[in-house]
C-alpha cells in the first residue's frame, strides 16, 4: 500500500483491511478495492503455533513467553484484540516481529515459544513436527466470519485515468479467482504453490482452500461490519464508510 501511494504502482494485492481502512481515515479517497480474500470457517491461513517442547498447550499459556509475530500492524493489531479477549496482560508476553522464511529457523533455535503464522509455514512447521497448533482461526474468536480480510487495490488515479482498462484489469483478476476456485484445477493450483513457496505439492493440498468475493460478488453489509468491529476492538482508530473505498459497479 506503501508504494501504491507514493504512485510507485497502480495495483496493490492482498491489501490487509486494518491497512486499508487505516489508510482511508488518514488520507482518504487513494484507492478502491475491488475483491475480497474472505476468512471463513474451513478457509483460513493463520494460525498460533507453539514449540514443541515449550509445553504451551493453550493460549492462555502465553504470559511469560516470547512470541513470533507475521510482520505487519494487521498482526499486531489482532495479537492485542486476542490477548484482551483471553484476559490475557500483554505486557507479560514478549512478541517480535519475524519475516515468514525466518519462522521456522526461529522456533527450532528456540528463539521463540510460540508463533502466530500464516501458511505455508504454520502447515510446514506443523507437518515436521516442530510446533502443535494451540489456536485455529484466531482472528473468528473476535469476528464472526466470513471476514473479508484483505483484497486487491487499485489507485484511484489508474481507475480514473484508465477507465476502460480499469474495467480489463478487474476482470482478468476475475477470471483468475474463478479458476482457482475451479476444484478441477487444485492439482495445478497446488504445483504453482510448490514452485514458489519451500513446500512440496503434496504439502500444498492439504493447505486450506482460499475464498474470493469477485467484484460483482461483495458483501457490502459484511465489510461494513469488519470496518464497525475494527473500530470496535481498536484495531483502527475510526469507522470508516467503506462504499468510499469500494468500487462500486
Amino acid at each position: 500500500m506503501t508504494a501504491l501511494l507514493a504512485n510507485q504502482i497502480d495495483v496493490a494485492g492482498l491489501t490487509n483491511m486494518e491497512v486499508a481502512l487505516s489508510v482511508e481515515g488518514k488520507d482518504p479517497n487513494k484507492f478502491k478495492m475491488v475483491n475480497f480474500l474472505v476468512w471463513d470457517k474451513n478457509s483460513y491461513p493463520d494460525y498460533i503455533i507453539a514449540r514443541k517442547d515449550s509445553k504451551i498447550k493453550s493460549i492462555i499459556d502465553l504470559e511469560g513467553k516470547v512470541i513470533g509475530l507475521h510482520p505487519g500492524s494487521a498482526v499486531r493489531g489482532f495479537t492485542t484484540a486476542l490477548f484482551k479477549h483471553f484476559n490475557l496482560e500483554e505486557g507479560k508476553i514478549q512478541t517480535i516481529e519475524l519475516k515468514p522464511d525466518i519462522m521456522q529457523s526461529a522456533i527450532t533455535a528456540k528463539r521463540v515459544d510460540a508463533l502466530y503464522c500464516m501458511d505455508p509455514v504454520a502447515t510446514d512447521i506443523v507437518s515436521k513436527g516442530e510446533g502443535e497448533i494451540i489456536l485455529s482461526n484466531p482472528l473468528s474468536y473476535l469476528i464472526e466470519p466470513p471476514i473479508p480480510i484483505s483484497g486487491t487495490a487499485i489507485s484511484q488515479e489508474f481507475l480514473s485515468k484508465y477507465p476502460k482498462l480499469s474495467v480489463k484489469l478487474i476482470n482478468a483478476i476475475d477470471k483468475a479467482i474463478k479458476y482457482i476456485h475451479n476444484p478441477n484445477n487444485k492439482e495445478e493450483i497446488a504445483g504453482y504453490i510448490s514452485k514458489y513457496t519451500p513446500i512440496s505439492k503434496e504439502l500444498a493440498l492439504r493447505l486450506n482452500p482460499s475464498k474470493y468475493w469477485l467484484s460483482n460478488d461483495i458483501n457490502i453489509e459484511l465489510v461494513q461490519y469488519l470496518s464497525k468491529k475494527f473500530f470496535e476492538l481498536a484495531i483502527v482508530e475510526k469507522e470508516i464508510n467503506v462504499k468510499k473505498i469500494i468500487k462500486m459497479n
